[in-house]
């Protein structure tokens, strides 16, 4: 079944920009310079809750933005000591009850994730580190790694590496 022609254009580049006109070019000028994805709006286009959902991923990433300021004000009105030797042993306490929690042993694997990264955050913005620019460079070595071959010394697994190619 042939759709009928779209009766606006979303247009996104999928990173929190987008624009919605009843063309191409007023839904990019909406979106601004970074816009390159068209997705075509028809009238059986449920506009309303697709709406809605981009405003709430919209709110989610906000409030995203602003949690590794949020965490190192908590940290300062707790009197937590931000220097490297504290938050290092945090640290490693953290990521120890984290590996317990997955062996089932006591703790909840989500919240001790959590804690992990709530200690990584607050030494990364207690040192001038921008939390985006660890996300970014996080994607980079993950680019980077998908790539190449392994290295020498890297850690695997023999048996699962033959499970995974089987």
């Amino acid at each position: 079944m042939k759709l009928p022609n779209p009766i606006a254009w979303l247009c996104t580049d999928f990173d929190g920009h987008y624009g919605i006109g009843v063309t191409k070019e007023l839904a990019k000028v909406k979106a601004g310079e970074h816009c390159n994805d068209f997705l075509p709006l028809h009238p059986e286009s449920d506009f309303t809750a697709f709406q809605q959902r981009i405003e709430a991923l919209e709110a989610a990433l906000a409030e995203a933005g602003k949690l590794p300021a949020r965490v190192l004000a908590m940290c300062h009105a707790r009197g937590w000591s931000m220097h490297w030797t504290h938050r290092g042993a945090y640290l490693h306490l953290e990521s120890s009850e984290l590996i317990e929690a997955l062996r089932g042993k006591r703790g909840d694997p989500v919240g001790e994730a959590a804690d992990v990264l709530l200690v990584l955050m607050s030494i990364t913005e207690s040192n001038g580190i921008a939390w985006n620019d660890v996300l970014a460079q996080c994607v980079r070595t993950v680019e980077k790694l998908e790539t190449k071959p392994r290295y020498p010394g890297e850690e695997f697994d023999d048996a699962i590496a033959a499970k995974e190619q089987a």
